[in-house]
């Protein structure tokens, strides 16, 4: 076994990748190893028992000097860093090209060697961190130049959040001069060509509407400015209203427009509703466009996702002009249709599909289409809603009744029938390419509860099913209730007034396509609950109509305007007087202030509409001093609807922190003003 020498010592200092110096009392150099020899350009056997100041610059009175001597007299340890060491020893090192030196960094650790039966001796112990400290160097100025970029671009964002604000107020104050203007025109006296062109310019004025909220909106997130609501919404009512609102336009084409909520088990959720409308509104309006004839489906599902989630998932096909397999994929890429000639034929932007996109993904989901040219398109969406806690009644099932349903579209009526016998509903299904003798001999012999036909069925084939009711002896002894479907576009009595004369034995109801479950179900109820009894047609109308404002509240109310746009001061009075109302105008909130204060003792104001953005002040600080300032005590609890052009995310928001009670956009919709303003004359 080898013994521990002197001479495997010194090898195995010699060799550390660290320099070691030993100093006695007096801080005499006693040793230092190879590595020191090689920074220092120095040996130790021409400086053995010299003071180590003598042999190293600066050393005498530095740290490193203080740290010995504590060391060989206190016994103290001590760690010198790079940072914190401004006379390092003279250790220098050549660079990459070996034709520099350079000082390196050093990180110096200082104890005392406790020797029996000699003096006290001191060790150094130096190690190389140049690269660790180059290192950190470059790891905190990329810290540092990153942070600068996010600053840069936190700046850029506040300037590009400000300029959509400013754009979106800027565009749609002009829009909504030339809407309401139109609106206006077009309840004057015109003649046959000037309400044909009139309705143009308003179609033409709807339509740069729409691709302007096409861009903002792709703006809004493209600035990451977008937001997604999280409310307590009804999700059947949601598509349903979307899809009747879309179906007009279409049967006004020659559409079929089929809906299918047969699977949608969920009732309440939590999400956002409108961005909903959004994305199929935008996926039915492009079916609508690019489809001449035939129909468009729209399935919908609901299926759990976890215990506090749902996806929802909408298929929407269409039999239009399809899409080559090759251009699917980049349909929802900004800017792209699937053929520039489509830009031409069709119009838009190529915005549509890619903000549908963006929406589903920000709502927890995706789309994909599936497409071939000249077989129509289906497009699939699916989103993540969350479960409200909340539920809506079931509907109750009906007995095992005799259902006939004649309907012109095999799709519809596979469709309806679906419904019916989720109802417990027995259902015998004929449609338009059943010889009208067979459809006869189905009432004839057949014992049915409600008969159920479908207004596109055609002349000849209603007319002779009319026939046969009447001259059926079981009208006699039972009245058959029968459903008319109709289209939300026309009123049966267009379709075959014929068949309506059966109104004389009560028996008559119409239902508006594509069916609304709730609409429908409330309809067989009334059919099943009043066979013996007389009900006019029209019991229920075609498509469920809001509730026209009433214009007796005040006609005399005392209403004040806040508006700094010329052509919209116009545009807002004149829907006032349509309304039976007439206003007072202030040109801003200086404007405003005073002339409420004038009228505060005498005839006060009951309704204030009041603009955001307007020179000298602004609508929320008028707004804000109406409510706060002792000088409007006796009128700061008017009611101040906000009618403003400021349509970003918060701006809503902004208005009711101010203290306003309601929020219109611009441009404005002359049926939701007159639904607001009678609303707060009500409450005033």
């Amino acid at each position: 076994m080898a013994t521990l020498s002197n001479d495997i010592l010194y090898a195995s200092l010699n060799q550390l990748s660290v320099g070691i110096i030993i100093i006695d009392e007096q801080q005499r150099l006693v040793f230092f190893n190879q590595w020191v020899s090689d920074y220092a350009g120095k040996s130790l056997a021409e400086n053995q028992g010299k003071y180590l100041g003598l042999v190293f610059n600066k050393y005498q009175d530095s740290r490193l000097s203080d740290a010995c001597e504590s060391a060989l007299t206190l016994g103290l340890p001590a760690r010198l860093s790079n940072t914190f060491n401004p006379t390092p020893l003279p250790l220098y090192q050549k660079n990459a090209l070996g034709d520099e030196t350079a000082l390196i960094q050093q990180q110096i650790s200082v104890k005392k060697i406790a020797v029996e039966s000699a003096s006290p001796l001191c060790q150094i112990v130096i190690d190389n961190v140049t690269h660790t400290v180059k290192k950190e160097q470059t790891l905190q100025k990329l810290a540092d130049e990153n942070k600068l970029q996010q600053q840069k671009a936190e700046v850029a964002n506040r300037s590009k959040s400000e300029f959509l604000a400013n754009m979106s107020h800027e565009i749609r104050t002009p829009i909504n001069g030339v809407l309401g203007m139109l609106t206006l025109l077009a309840d004057t006296e015109l003649s046959k060509n000037q309400r044909h062109f009139s309705k143009l310019a308003r179609v033409s004025a709807e339509t740069l509407l729409h691709l302007i909220n096409d861009i903002l909106d792709f703006s809004k997130i493209e600035a990451g400015k977008l937001e997604i609501e999280k409310i307590v919404f009804n999700l059947p009512d949601c598509i349903v209203e979307t899809v009747q609102a879309m179906a007009i336009k279409a049967q006004h084409q020659g559409l079929e427009v089929i809906i299918d909520t047969t699977a949608l088990t969920e009732g309440l959720v939590v999400g956002d509703p409108s961005r909903l409308k959004q994305i199929m509104t935008n996926l039915l309006s492009n079916a609508i466009k690019f489809t001449d004839k035939g129909e468009i489906s729209i399935t919908v599902t609901a299926q759990e996702d976890s215990s506090a989630g749902v996806k929802l998932v909408v298929v929407i096909a269409d039999t239009g002009i399809g899409i080559p397999a090759t251009k699917c994929s980049g349909l929802f890429h900004a800017f792209t249709q699937a053929d520039a000639s489509t830009t031409r034929k069709y119009g838009g932007t190529g915005l549509g599909l890619t903000i549908v996109k963006q929406l589903c993904q920000l709502m927890g989901g995706n789309i994909k289409v599936n497409s071939q040219l000249g077989q129509g398109s289906q497009f699939t969406f699916h989103l993540s809603l969350g479960k409200s806690g909340q539920s809506i009644k079931p509907y109750q099932g009906f007995s095992e009744q005799p259902i006939l349903l004649i309907d012109g579209n095999e799709k519809s009526g596979l469709s309806i029938s679906k419904q019916l016998q989720l109802w417990g509903l027995n259902v015998v299904m004929k449609t338009a390419t059943d010889a009208a003798i067979i459809m006869g001999d189905e009432i004839v012999n057949n014992d049915f509860s409600v008969i159920i036909l479908d207004s596109n069925l055609g002349k000849v084939a209603l007319d002779h099913i009319a026939n046969l009711l009447r001259k059926n002896n079981k009208l006699g002894s039972k009245t058959v209730p029968i459903i008319m479907l109709t289209s939300m576009a026309h009123s049966c009595t267009e379709t075959n007034s014929m068949l309506l004369t059966l109104d004389h034995a009560g028996n008559t109801y119409q239902l508006a396509k594509p069916i609304s479950a709730a609409m429908f179900y409330q309809v067989l109820t009334s059919a099943f609950a009043s066979e013996n009894r007389k009900s006019a047609q029209g019991d229920l109308p075609v498509s469920p109509a809001k509730e026209q404002p009433k214009n007796n509240i005040n006609k005399q109310a005392r209403i004040l305007l806040v508006e700094d746009n010329r052509i919209n001061q116009e545009v807002a009075l004149g829907l006032l007087r349509m309304m039976g109302h007439s206003a007072d105008v202030a040109i801003n909130g200086v404007h405003a202030l005073e002339l409420i204060l004038q009228r505060q003792f005498s005839q006060p104001y009951q309704l204030v509409l009041m603009d955001c953005q307007m020179p000298k002040m602004d609508g929320y600080q008028a707004t804000k001093t109406i409510r706060s300032d002792e000088a409007y005590q006796h009128v700061n609890q008017v009611s101040i609807i906000a009618m403003t052009a400021n349509t970003m995310s918060g701006d809503q928001q902004k208005c009711l922190d101010s203290g306003m009670n309601d929020y219109l956009a611009k441009p404005i919709n002359p049926q939701l003003l007159a639904e607001k303003v009678a609303f707060w004359l009500a409450k005033a």
